[in-house]
Formats: structure tokens, sequence, C-alpha cells
């Protein structure tokens, strides 16, 4: 079973980039998942944690949920029939990986060693501690919306779950497999290859970080003079009081680790916490323009 799907990822509707998810319908991790429980693993910090089991609890609707105490962890975490949800360095053989909050790790920028994804994963007995995790196989990941800012984890931490499921909910109910074998390589099934449902920016207002828009290889200042509804650029702490406060359905935010990283506007409706709008990795200023064109006709 390690070695099933390994090294594999997938982009399916809603799962553009920053999200990926690596068994079909059919497989036994699905079914494994479906005929079990999904357990929440504490990191120690009790704000993140708060966060993330009130995402789980709210927004995961797949499987039942258990919240593990510190003590349980390592019992179940050894049972590769156990499926977790927990944020990662990485969950890869050869790495260093390690279960930890965004908000206390402190990343090495150096050696590329960030916290910045979400992961579904079974359990493996090679895993010794949350610090050091030997190897599992994910089954599906989503990297956090502002993820290079990591202060951001516990107010985002909805979203990547509320993505996760959708995700695997549409896998299982569509009965998708993520592969496909095409003379000798492995071709993705993609049923709608770009999430379009922007509507919500028509009333309300899209969020973007200073420090990122101000970049020295940045274009937005520029490129967002074009878009014709309302967008502020404001520092992450200003963001994060508004996403903080009783006003947060009013907004939407970019996850702009993903256009860095990966290529392609991604928008965010804070109220839902689902996606409304993944580019398909053409410049900018295009894709401002398509996002335009589509709120024109939106309802």
């Amino acid at each position: 079973m390690k070695n099933l799907l390994l090294g594999f990822s997938i982009l399916i509707c809603g799962i553009v980039n920053a999200q990926h998810i690596t068994a079909a319908f059919d497989s036994k991790e699905i079914k494994a998942l479906q005929n079990g429980m999904l357990y929440v693993i504490p990191t120690g910090d009790k704000v993140f944690d708060d966060s993330l089991s009130s995402a789980v609890e709210k927004y995961w609707k797949v499987t039942p949920v258990k919240v593990l105490s510190a003590d349980e962890v390592m019992k179940y975490l050894k049972d590769e029939k156990n499926y977790f949800i927990a944020p990662a360095t990485s969950l890869e053989k050869g790495m260093t990986n390690m279960i930890a909050s965004p908000l206390t790790f402190k990343p090495n920028p150096s050696m590329g060693i960030y916290l910045t994804t979400v992961y579904l994963f079974h359990g493996s007995s090679d895993n010794k501690s949350l610090k050091k995790m030997d190897f599992a196989i994910d089954i599906a990941r989503c990297i956090f919306p502002y993820f290079i800012h990591q202060e951001m984890g516990a107010i985002t931490i909805a979203i990547a779950v509320k993505n996760l499921n959708d995700d695997v909910a549409m896998v299982i109910n569509d009965k998708l497999d993520p592969y496909i074998h095409v003379s000798g390589r492995f071709k993705p099934i993609v049923k709608e290859e770009f999430c379009k449902n922007p509507g919500a920016l028509k009333t309300k207002t899209l969020l973007i970080d200073t420090s990122y828009a101000l970049s020295k290889k940045s274009t937005w200042v520029k490129d967002f003079q074009a878009y014709k509804y309302k967008y502020r650029f404001l520092p992450l702490t200003e963001i994060t009081t508004l996403l903080s406060s009783a006003d947060s359905k009013n907004y939407c935010i970019v996850n702009e680790g993903n256009e860095s990283y990966f290529g392609g506007l991604e928008i965010y409706d804070f109220e839902t916490k689902s996606k409304i709008w993944s580019g398909n990795d053409a410049p900018l200023a295009k894709e401002i323009a398509e996002l335009n064109s589509v709120l024109a006709r939106s309802k």
C-alpha cells in the first residue's frame, strides 16, 4: 500500500494547483476513509487546534469526526487503517516530516522548509512521533491561502478543510478516478478545468496583501487598476483584523501563494469558505479582464 499512487498528484475541478487528490472513488484508501472516521490530530497549540477542530466539525461531511487527545495520537497514528487530518511540513519519504501548528512552527527558508499544507492521510507503523513522521501517504492536500504568512493559519484553516471536503466528496459522488493509463503515462481526468463562479465579488471587497502586491516582480498594483469591482491592498495585519471581525462575510481573499508558485489567480469567498475563482495560468492583466467579463454576465 505504501507504494500505491506514490508521487502522483492531480488537478480535478476545484482541485486546481493548490489542492490535490491522489485516490480514486473505488480505491482502498477512499473506501477505508468512508467506512471509518476522520481523526483530528492536535498540534499542541490551543489557538490553532481549536480553529482546526471547529473547522472540521463544521465543514467535513464525508465521514464522522473524532478529535484526538494528545495522549491518544500515537496509538491511532501507527494504524494504517486510520485516517487523519493535520498540517504538516511534508509527508514524503526521505524528507523531514513534522506535524505542527503553523502559528508556532519556525520555517527554514534556506532549506525550503515551511508548514503550508493541510493533509488527509492514513497512518503508518513507521511513525515515531509528530516530529518524526517517517512516511505516510496522503490521499488529499490543500495549501493554506496566504500560505507564506503562517500566522494566517488559524484564520484560513476553515477554507482548507472546506475545500478538502468538497474535493473528496466530488470524487466519491461523481465516481471519479484521478488517473487513466494512456500510452504508458498517467493522464489526469479533469471534470471542470477551472472554477469560475465569482458572483460574490460583485457585492464584496477583494482583499490583497500589500507586501506581495508591492514586491519587485509583481504587476498587481498596475494590473488591478483595470478591475471594475471593489478591492483593497492592505498590510497582512489589517487583513487579519478584517477577517477576524463581525464583518468578515463581506470579504473575499486572494491566495497569492498559488499565483506566485503555481500560476493562476485564486480567490475564496470568506463567508462560504469556498473557492469562487481559479485562473488558467494566463498573465494577470488577462485574467482580470476575464474576471471582469464573467462578473458582468453574472447575476
